[in-house]
C-alpha cells in the first residue's frame, strides 16, 4: 500500500508481530522494532484514554459540542505535543499511571533485557490532527530517538503506546524496517544518529527530515512499515530505529498516543528526563519533569 510518511507517498508494508518476549527480542534485532499485542488491557487503556480526552478539553482543543471519545479538534488547533502542564497532569491521573507504569510492561521489559528496568520520568503525550482543508498537516518529523536521548543507556529503549484503536488511516507510527543496522544507514547512525540535540545551535536539530522516499531508498533491504493498532498494543523501538507518523487522513480527528522510554536499572542514566536528578533510581518514577524549573 501507499501512504504518506513525512513529505511523500511510499510504499509501506506491514509489520512483523511478536507472540512473545523471545519474538520480540529478535524483532528487535533484524527489523529494529517490535509490535506486541493486548500487552495492556485494552480496557484500561481506554478509559485512559478518555482522562486525556477531558483534559484537551478543558483546554480547549476539542470541539464545543461533540463527544469526547470522538476526539474532533477545535477549528483553532492543529495539533501535536500536550501542553506541559495539561501532559504533567496526565502522566500523573492514576488510570494512566496505571498504562504507562503498570506491571505488564514492567515485566516484558524485565524479560527483555534480562533483569529489572526503569523508565524515564518525561512521559511524551501527543494529539495528531487528521487532515483538513488546510496546507498545514500535524504529524511528527522523520528521526532517530538516539538524537534527544543518548547521555544515559545503549539499551534505552521507545515504547509507542496508542491511547484507542488506531487503523492506518488515522496515522499511526511508522518506522523504517532495519534502519538501525543495515549497511545503508551506517553513516546516517554514525553522524546523524551520534548527534545530540542539547549540544546544538542548529533550528530543529533532531529532525532528520522529510523525505521518507529518499530514506527508503538508501538500502534495497529497508522498508516502511506499519499496522492497524488497538488499544493495548505497544510498538517497542531502539533508539537508531528511524520512524515518523503516517498521515492522519480522518477528518478533523485527532489521535492520541504516548511515547514512554525504559532501560536496564543498572545501566547509566540520562538524567535531562527525570524528577529526581542523578538519585532517581532510588526513589519511585513519581513525576513527570518540568522543564521550567
Amino acid at each position: 500500500m501507499m501512504l504518506r510518511i513525512g513529505a511523500a507517498d511510499v510504499p509501506v508494508g506491514r509489520m512483523v508481530e511478536s507472540q512473545d518476549v523471545s519474538d520480540a527480542r529478535s524483532s528487535l534485532d533484524e527489523h529494529g522494532y517490535a509490535l506486541l499485542r493486548s500487552v495492556i488491557p485494552p480496557e484500561l487503556v481506554r478509559d485512559a484514554g478518555k482522562v486525556l480526552a477531558a483534559s484537551l478539553d478543558t483546554e480547549g482543543w476539542l470541539r464545543p459540542g461533540t463527544p469526547h471519545e470522538q476526539l474532533v479538534a477545535a477549528d483553532s488547533i492543529k495539533g501535536g505535543m500536550f501542553p506541559l502542564e495539561v501532559a504533567h497532569r496526565s502522566a500523573n491521573h492514576p488510570a494512566v499511571r496505571r498504562c504507562v507504569q503498570g506491571p505488564e510492561i514492567f515485566e516484558l521489559f524485565k524479560q527483555l533485557f534480562g533483569e529489572p528496568a526503569v523508565s524515564l520520568d518525561f512521559k511524551w503525550f501527543r494529539a495528531i490532527r487528521g487532515h483538513t482543508t488546510s496546507a498545514t498537516l500535524s504529524g511528527a518529523g522523520l528521526h532517530m530517538d538516539r538524537v534527544y536521548m543518548g547521555r544515559g543507556s545503549s539499551q534505552l529503549h521507545t515504547v509507542w503506546l496508542p491511547w484507542h484503536d488506531v487503523p492506518v488511516e488515522r496515522g499511526g507510527l511508522a518506522v523504517l524496517s532495519g534502519s538501525h543496522r543495515l549497511a545503508g544507514f551506517q553513516r546516517m547512525r554514525e553522524t546523524y544518529g551520534m548527534h545530540d540535540t542539547g549540544f546544538s545551535d542548529i533550528k530543529d536539530a533532531g529532525g532528520w527530515g522529510a523525505d521518507s522516499d529518499e530514506l527508503v531508498g538508501m538500502d534495497p533491504d529497508s522498508q516502511w512499515v506499519t499496522t492497524d493498532y488497538k488499544a493495548g498494543d505497544l510498538l517497542v523501538f531502539t533508539m537508531f530505529t528511524m520512524h515518523g507518523a503516517v498521515q492522519n487522513t480522518t477528518t478533523n480527528q485527532l489521535r492520541l498516543s504516548a511515547d514512554i522510554r525504559f532501560q536496564p536499572r543498572s545501566h547509566p542514566v540520562d538524567n535531562r528526563y527525570t524528577a529526581h536528578g542523578p538519585e532517581w533510581i532510588d526513589t519511585p518514577s513519581s513525576a513527570q519533569i518540568d522543564f521550567n524549573e
